[in-house]
């Protein structure tokens, strides 16, 4: 995949952090080795939805098709925070697990098929039972459904869930974009060619999961995960600032468990309206100049840490992310004194867009 965080030559050795911030040294472990045994992985309630589209899915099946070349695709850096024994919060690397996932269980479904067909029925069956214990989750004996290693946000989880439980898509109505994009990604590794017997799709499949390398980064908790973001995103590495404040935010604000769907909803839209205003690379400064001109001045290396001060409870997080939405559209407009945004302003604004003009063009 070509990407600013994956190449073809994984790391032999590791940016190392204080122990202080992680619970282990980084690892490289393949996918096999992350998603085997009973570890359990869990994408937290409000992560951003699966995002993922087919430009993305064309890459990593060209990446997949060089493994039988170069035996290993350097996936990246995945954050994650312990929650028990065996059991993780994905903090960053959610889009590329699960659709990694998503070509393990489109092969799956294809010795679905050839069962289906009658082709070494009883070997098949066996294969499917082992491959689903081993990458996707065990199997409830009464409902049939998969307790998935891999779980989703509130938004994907079901959806995900279906797909783990029959090999097949869902047949509803009124899908949201982002389950659309769920299907189609199942759908388009379905119809790639993985094997024409059992044997040869189990092999595709190990050969994929041994093949696939991430450096795995495990955290005490989310002041931490935002240290160990910041120190890589300031080597060019760009993880999903974002993401771990939102998760924190909206945490606190349904602290109490009892707010309805419509407003999460309202939530995720402001959300993503704050975001789609600032661009992630500018989201940062944002959060920091905001925050320096309501109280104290911070640096970046404190910033995470002040902010969880400031929202410690449902109703000064929720102002606080009312605030954000307030600002936002401001500051991305004072980046460029030409944006639309000023054309809508009072007459006490244009001494300012002369002044941005102004200094546009002495850059």
């Amino acid at each position: 995949m070509k990407t600013k965080t994956q190449n073809n030559n994984y790391p032999l050795s590791i940016i190392h952090y204080p122990l202080s911030i992680m619970l282990m040294e980084p690892t490289n472990q393949t996918f096999q080795e992350l998603i085997s045994n009973s570890v359990k992985y869990t994408v937290p309630r409000f992560q951003r939805d699966y995002t993922w589209e087919q430009e993305q899915w064309e890459d990593l099946w060209a990446d997949i098709e060089t493994l039988e070349k170069e035996h290993f695709h350097y996936m990246g850096y995945i954050v994650l925070q312990r929650k028990g024994q065996h059991d993780f919060e994905i903090i960053d690397g959610q889009q590329r697990l699960v659709t990694l996932s998503l070509v393990v269980l489109a092969a799956m479904k294809q010795i679905k098929n050839l069962v289906r067909q009658g082709m070494e029925e009883q070997e098949n069956q066996e294969r499917l039972k082992v491959l689903t214990d081993r990458f996707i989750g065990s199997k409830n004996p009464i409902s049939l459904k998969v307790d998935n290693k891999l779980s989703l946000n509130r938004n994907n989880g079901t959806h995900f869930k279906s797909i783990c439980s029959n090999l097949e898509v869902p047949n509803r109505r009124g899908l949201t974009q982002t389950n659309k994009l769920l299907q189609k990604a199942f759908q388009f590794f379905s119809g790639k060619n993985m094997g024409d017997t059992g044997v040869r799709i189990a092999e595709f499949i190990e050969k994929l999961t041994s093949g696939m390398v991430f450096t795995k980064i495990v955290v005490q908790d989310e002041l931490n995960a935002y240290k160990v973001f910041e120190t890589l995103n300031a080597r060019g590495v760009q993880l999903s600032t974002p993401d771990l404040l939102k998760n924190y935010i909206f945490s606190v604000v349904t602290r109490d468990n009892n707010v309805p769907d419509e407003d999460l909803n309202d939530l995720d839209e402001t959300w993503a309206e704050i975001v789609s205003q600032l661009g992630e690379t500018n989201f940062t400064d944002f959060i920091r100049y905001h925050h320096n001109f309501q109280t104290r001045s911070v640096t970046k290396k404190h910033l995470f840490k002040s902010v969880r001060e400031l929202a410690q409870t449902p109703g000064k997080a929720y102002e606080y992310l009312n605030s954000l939405s307030y600002y936002a559209p401001i500051y991305a407009s004072l980046l460029n004194p030409y944006d639309e945004w000023w054309a809508n302003q009072e007459q006490d604004f244009r001494p300012v867009k002369k002044y941005l003009e102004a200094s546009a063009c002495s850059i």
